[in-house]
This record gives structure tokens, C-alpha cells and sequence, in this order.
């Protein structure tokens, strides 16, 4: 299989992603004031763009302003489902869930936690601090006061 009939084919190709019976936006082809908008299923280059635009913003969104455009395209190539035809398509098919999980590991996008604990007394309350951070990000601090 070689994909749709539009699809890019070639070595040239970098990543593929679905652009097949691709729930969308679309007006009706008989509402002449073209007021009434529903959602329909279409196919094309344009459907399947998307997919790849939006893992590269969630690949960012895990690892803030840390990562260049050539970063994240090399972060969905090695992330990707394999496809029937290999080179054809690309090296293969675009993959969130694989690209955000991946660059979760990366060491310059862990969030680090830090947590202690201060006793107040041996009956009391006790204040426990948690600071998160990343790189990029101002550290968000939690303070939590139980009692016993």
C-alpha cells in the first residue's frame, strides 16, 4: 500500500501522518446563505497536516522553549508508527502519545520535584512544601498543612 492517491510519495518525504475520512468542519454544499456549518469527513494534504502541526505544539508544550524545529521534526521521525511501505512515506506515521512520552525522558525537559517537610510539633500540624520546576518555567510552590 502506498497510501491515498494525494498523497507526497518519495524519499524526500520526512514523516506521514492520517489525511483520510478525517472528521471536520465543513458547509454544506446546499445551504445558499452558507450560514448553517457542520462537520463531515475529507480527505487531503490539508487534513493530514494538522496532525503533524499539532504533535509538534504538544512536543513543545512538554518541553518549553528548550527544543528547535529541527529538534522536534528528528523527535517525531524516531517516534513514529512504521508503515507498510517504508520510504514511500516517510519514515513512518506521525505519533503523539510516542513524541510527548519521549521527550518526557529527555534530561533538559524532566521536571524536578522537591519536597520537605518541616514539623511543627510532635502533636501539631505539619507543613509540607513542595516546589516544581523546569528549565524554563518559574517554579510553582504548594504548601499543604495537615493535622493529626
Amino acid at each position: 500500500a502506498r497510501g491515498a492517491p494525494f498523497s507526497n510519495h518519495g524519499s524526500w518525504v520526512d514523516i506521514a501522518a492520517p489525511g483520510v475520512n478525517i472528521l471536520s468542519t465543513i458547509r454544506h454544499p446546499t445551504d445558499e446563505n452558507k450560514a448553517n456549518n457542520y462537520f463531515g469527513f475529507q480527505s487531503g494534504t490539508s487534513m493530514a497536516a494538522p496532525h503533524v502541526a499539532g504533535v509538534a505544539a504538544l512536543i513543545e508544550s512538554a518541553c518549553p522553549g528548550k527544543l528547535s524545529h529541527k529538534d522536534r521534526l528528528e523527535i517525531m521521525k524516531i517516534t513514529t508508527e512504521p508503515h507498510e511501505s517504508p520510504n514511500s512515506l516517510g519514515v513512518g506515521i506521525v505519533n503523539a502519545k510516542n513524541s510527548v512520552f519521549y521527550v518526557k525522558t529527555m534530561p533538559e525537559c524532566k521536571r524536578s520535584t522537591n519536597t520537605t517537610a518541616t514539623p511543627n510539633a510532635t502533636t501539631g500540624p505539619i507543613t509540607t512544601t513542595t516546589s516544581t520546576s523546569n528549565a524554563t518555567s518559574m517554579p510553582i510552590t504548594t504548601t499543604t498543612t495537615s493535622t493529626s
